[in-house]
């Protein structure tokens, strides 16, 4: 079970009024998500001893897309035949999210539930 976090999603939660936000880096992030999973798996702990994971990743690392148009080189080719310009970015920016996993069907459903909610995300792969 999947659950990605965009770092962007998850900047609402760290507010302290409707006119301050405090943006944190996905370092940090991951830190206080860790922090936040942990001490709800106290409450809503996993079946058979399984623990949660939380760490930063590619979040398209887990897509199997059933889409004729699942290559990048094929997109590419699609879109600039209906006359789109592709430019080259000037740096390869690796794309990372923070991932909450955990061995499938173990995940009690309250702490799902959790997850869901406070992160605003939904489980992408069980």
């Amino acid at each position: 079970m999947k659950f990605i976090v965009n770092v962007h999603s998850f900047v609402d939660i760290v507010t302290n009024s409707s006119t301050e936000l405090f943006v944190l880096d996905i370092d940090k992030s991951l830190d206080l998500i860790e922090e936040i999973i942990k001490e709800k798996e106290k409450e809503f702990p996993c079946e058979y001893g399984y623990t949660i994971s939380v760490y930063k990743g590619d979040p398209y690392s887990y897509c199997y897309i059933d889409n004729p148009i699942n290559d990048l080189e094929e997109t590419l080719k699609y879109l600039r035949l209906k006359g789109y310009k592709i430019e080259e970015p000037e740096t390869e920016k690796e794309i990372e999210a923070i991932i909450i996993e955990c061995e499938r069907g173990c995940m009690d459903k309250r702490m799902i539930k959790f997850i869901e909610e406070t992160f605003n995300t939904e489980v992408i792969d069980y």
